[in-house]
């Protein structure tokens, strides 16, 4: 590749944006020597000239939060963090932050109004819904909807009541108002009926309950990332019972357990069965995301559902080995897990593995990003482009600096 070229690459994706022609010829190629600011500014550069949506995959959250945060000071909400999935089997805590981010992010791939994704590698082994799965409807100021009916549109999109709205995925009535905190929203919705009219929409503080901004109309999107139709409630109920029980009996049946521990056991699963009433009644529980593989047939990757023209994979041999531990570390879980009554053996297919996740991503145009020459591009005869900007980048450490200063910069003295 000519120095031409590797001057549009640089320089053109920083300063003017990536041309049609030298997208075609970076793909499927590595880029060497980037900093964090340098790959954030190259991304938005290869934003501006495809039509359609990009993923990023990094090694760990930590890094996916981080090129999220540089790609957003560039151009504000351009990128979103889809967090990794809680696959916390046998703690089994239920990290909320994380399912309202994702939610969000979801709600924006729903409406179309986010051009990046980027996710650590991790997420690429979760298994998900498709986006057509996902609920929501609309409330318009002067269009009538009855109280009762928006009561039970609620809860059948994971909505619990309560009697004063304090967090996400609550809803609060008191006579003719609504208080509504949906998961992709900074503060809680009022709506104030007359009648069956909605007379006025607002946002409104959580703390003081005094009013932000008044709303013409918004959307309540649902706030489980899982809900079983009602169509399939029973059908789902039934499966899941059956499965614990068998569990249950397996249990019973372990000769290396103490007795006491046994009952420990037999106690949990019995409580996970539990569960089955909220399935037939609400159509989710709690923990319902570590069971998804168990309650739905049809769950896709995370590229199925960004629908991504192009994938940006950064640091490709640390994502690769990243995958393959959190696999095993999943499964090492999971043996724990149903030896001690936390899981069932069906959740073994709760994530994809890593060979099909690997050889799934070669269908996909793909731009590396590295730190060093790797003997995975040798092997797969993948073309490496050393960027020639890490010597530049370390000197100025935010975009702005580096544009004014490439500005000042004749590409020779980049060493380019």
């Amino acid at each position: 590749m000519n120095k031409l070229i590797i001057k549009n690459l640089i320089s053109g994706a920083i300063i003017d944006g990536y041309c049609d022609e030298t997208i075609k010829l970076i793909q499927n190629k590595a880029i060497v020597g980037l900093n964090e600011s340098a790959k954030a500014l190259s991304i938005i550069g290869v934003s501006k000239n495809i039509d359609g949506k990009i993923l990023i995959v990094e090694p760990n959250p930590v890094s996916a939060k981080k090129i999220v945060e540089e790609l957003n000071k560039i151009k504000a909400s351009v990128a979103m963090h889809f967090s990794e999935g809680d696959m916390q089997l046998i703690v089994g805590l239920k990290n909320h932050d994380y399912q309202w981010q994702r939610l969000e992010c979801i709600y924006r791939l729903l409406n179309n109004n986010i051009k990046i994704i980027c996710i650590s590698s991790y997420a690429l082994l979760h298994k998900l819904q498709k986006l057509e799965c996902y609920s929501k409807f609309e409330l318009k100021q002067n269009t009538e909807i009855k109280n009762h009916k928006l009561i039970g549109m609620l809860i059948d999109l994971g909505y619990t009541r309560v009697d004063k709205v304090e967090n996400k995925s609550e809803f609060a009535v008191r006579g003719d108002i609504f208080d509504i905190f949906t998961p992709n929203a900074k503060n809680p919705y009022r709506i104030e009926f007359f009648d069956d009219t909605i007379d006025s929409i607002r946002e409104i503080d959580v703390l003081s309950q005094r009013s932000i901004s008044k709303l013409q109309c918004v959307e309540i999107f649902q706030c489980s990332e899982y809900i079983v139709s009602k169509d399939d409630r029973q059908r789902a109920a039934e499966k899941f019972r059956n499965l614990v029980k068998n569990s249950q009996n397996r249990v019973k049946n372990q000769s290396f357990l103490s007795s006491s521990e046994t009952m420990e056991a037999i106690d949990r699963l019995e409580k996970l069965e539990e569960n089955c009433d909220n399935i037939l009644e609400n159509g989710y529980f709690q923990s319902i995301n570590l069971f998804s593989s168990v309650m739905f047939d049809k769950l896709v990757p995370i590229e199925e559902l960004v629908q991504p023209e192009l994938i940006i994979i950064d640091s490709q041999g640390k994502c690769e080995i990243d995958i393959k531990n959190k696999y095993e570390s999943f499964k090492n879980d999971l043996s724990t897990g149903i030896e001690y009554g936390f899981s069932i053996p069906e959740q073994e297919n709760q994530l994809f593995s890593p060979y099909s996740t690997i050889k799934r991503l070669k269908n996909y145009d793909k731009i590396y990003f590295d730190e060093q020459i790797t003997e995975y591009y040798i092997k797969n005869d993948i073309e490496i482009i050393d960027s020639g900007l890490i010597s530049l980048s370390d000197y100025f450490s935010t975009p702005e600096k580096i544009i004014n200063e490439l500005k000042h910069y004749e590409i020779d003295e980049l060493n380019i």
